[in-house]
């Protein structure tokens, strides 16, 4: 739920970058209100998959190191994830996460 209001946030502002949400779950809790964000590209994936996918998008295929990406998520998985990110090239402040 943290991530809904950031996001709520966000597209409110008069001028936001594009926004993409790569939701690991297999409820999709607010998934209509989400997908119908101005500006928000939803894609869900399986919880068990969402470090490898993104891995996959933002290290692998993707080669713009400028994006800003925040990490929300349970575990070691997240700091995994986190350093994947930097050791490929994203500035330190470009990589925000959150663990519980």
């Amino acid at each position: 739920a943290p991530i809904r209001s950031i996001l709520l946030d966000l597209v409110r502002r008069p001028q936001h970058p594009p926004l993409r949400l790569l939701y690991g779950t297999t409820l999709a809790i607010y998934r209509d209100e989400l997908a119908a964000l101005p500006g928000l590209t939803l894609d869900i994936v399986a919880p068990e998959r969402v470090f490898d996918e993104a891995a996959h998008r933002y290290v692998e295929v993707d080669r713009d190191r400028t994006r800003h990406i925040f990490i929300c998520g349970v575990g070691a998985p997240v700091l995994a994830l986190r350093d994947r990110l930097r050791a490929a090239g994203y500035p330190r402040r470009a990589v925000q996460y959150e663990r519980w």
